[in-house]
């Protein structure tokens, strides 16, 4: 795999990952079948941050982009994960942080604490809120 920039189709796999998922698009295919057929040579594409941002990036292109997809790829970011092995992290940041922007509009315009207030507007839940579920 070989990687040149720090953005999100700035490496071979990704590109990889593009064309077919351009390719079935162009079919007809679902957007269900797509993703799945776009990750079926990977052994774990979804902890793969590299796939699931290119899987996020292409979704949100054909306006079609899936919760559990958007929720990883924003969970990855916020985790920063794999962000050590790059050669500059802070660049890597920053891309990771134009894109999660992307995935949220209205968060591209917001302070920190601006974001957390309207997430919690949003979901009715504050930051580091515990809450239990069933």
């Amino acid at each position: 795999m070989g990687a040149w920039g720090y953005g999100i189709f700035d490496n071979d796999d990704v590109l990889d990952i593009r064309d077919l998922f351009r390719q079935l698009v162009r079919e007809g295919l679902p957007m269900k079948e797509v993703t799945k057929r776009c990750v079926e040579d990977y052994p774990d594409p979804m902890n793969d941050v590299a796939v699931v941002l290119a899987l996020a990036a292409l979704q949100m292109e054909q306006k079609q982009l899936q919760p559990e997809i958007k929720r990883r790829a924003l969970q990855m970011i916020e985790e920063k994960k794999d962000i050590a092995t790059w050669n500059d992290p802070e660049k890597r940041k920053q891309a990771l942080e134009a894109f999660r922007q992307k995935t949220d509009p209205l968060l591209a315009y917001l302070s920190e604490f601006e974001r957390k207030e309207a997430v919690q507007k949003k979901t009715g839940i504050a930051a580091g809120e515990v809450f239990q579920i069933g």
